[in-house]
Parts: C-alpha cells; structure tokens; sequence
C-alpha cells in the first residue's frame, strides 16, 4: 500500500465512523464533559483556632459523665457559635480550567524573558500568573486583581492560588485499559 492509498483509506474510514450513531454519540459526550473546576477557601486563623479548640472542648465535656445536661449544652453552643464564625471567615475563590486552545494561547501571549528561557521556563510567570488566574476564576476577577492578591498574599497563597489554575489545566481524567481506573491529577 502507498503513502496516497494510506491517506485515502484513512479519510475512507474517517467518514464512515463519522455516519456512525455511536461514535457521534461518544464524541457529543466528550465535547459536553465540563472542566475541571477547583476551590480554594481563604480562612482567618485566629477563628480557625478557636473553632478547633472549642470542638475539643465540646468533645471532651460530652464524654464527661460528671457535666450535666446544661453544661454539656453550653459546650455544644459554643462550639457552634465558633464554628458558624470560622464560616463566616472563609473566603472561596473557585477556578475552572481552559479549554485547551486557550490555556496555550495564553501561554503563548506571555513568553518567558531571555533569563527565564535559558532556565527553561515556558513562560513568563510574572506576567502569566495573573493572567491564568484571571482567566481561570469564576470571579469577576481581572488581571489587575489577580496581580494585587499575588503581591498581597503570603508566598504559599499566592502559590497554591497559581498552581491550582496550572493544576487544574493539567488535569487528566482518563483510564487507560479496559477495566483500569479512573486517573485524577
């Protein structure tokens, strides 16, 4: 078989799977699959302290015989009221990923300088990182935001903020195999 023959039996046989109601309903599936999506939620320590330590409270005054019913209530309130305010403390930012040609669009509007290029980066992270995180946020969040929360956060928010877009642009939600089972990255 020639190289031309190859070509035309692969077309030949591209159209006939198009015709089939199976393979049209596979790829509908794929193309309807939604992103990944993931959530990060911000948090104020000092209520997470508290929160914590009035659930130990709570759990020691309930398996403590000698407490009454009252006491053992107020235990229960208070660790209600703390944890109702640990709620109340959590910030939620939710990033979804891409689709494929986007993420590499944006990779490619943000190229790494000459320095980061002879280390090897694909990309400038000072520019992109704001740019992914934007893109990525299901927030009315623009580039600016995202620049202001990278250089306000602490160096390990504003990474897990960062690797969370990558992440989840990353994701491979594939089995290999029959009978393998599902890969989550």
């Amino acid at each position: 078989m020639t190289v031309i023959d190859e070509h035309t039996q692969a077309e030949a046989d591209a159209a006939a799977r198009s015709g089939d109601a199976h393979w049209q309903a596979k790829l509908r599936k794929l193309r309807e699959r939604q992103l990944p999506t993931r959530t990060l939620e911000f948090f104020d320590e000092e209520a997470r302290e508290t929160r914590d330590r009035t659930n130990i409270e709570n759990i020691a005054a309930q398996a403590d015989e000698k407490m009454t019913a009252d006491e053992k209530a107020a235990a229960q309130a208070a660790y209600d009221e703390a944890q109702a305010a640990y709620d109340d403390s959590l910030i939620s930012l939710t990033f979804k990923a891409l689709p494929r040609p986007e993420y590499e669009a944006l990779i490619s509007a943000h190229p790494p300088t000459d320095d980061q290029e002879r280390l090897g980066e694909a990309y400038n992270v000072d520019t992109f990182a704001p740019a992914l995180i934007a893109a990525c946020s299901l927030d009315p969040m623009t580039e600016a935001d995202a620049r202001d929360l990278l250089a306000s956060l602490n160096q390990g928010e504003s990474g897990a903020m960062f690797q969370t877009c990558v992440q989840i642009n990353g994701t491979i939600r594939v089995s290999v195999g029959k009978g393998s089972r599902p890969t989550h990255g």
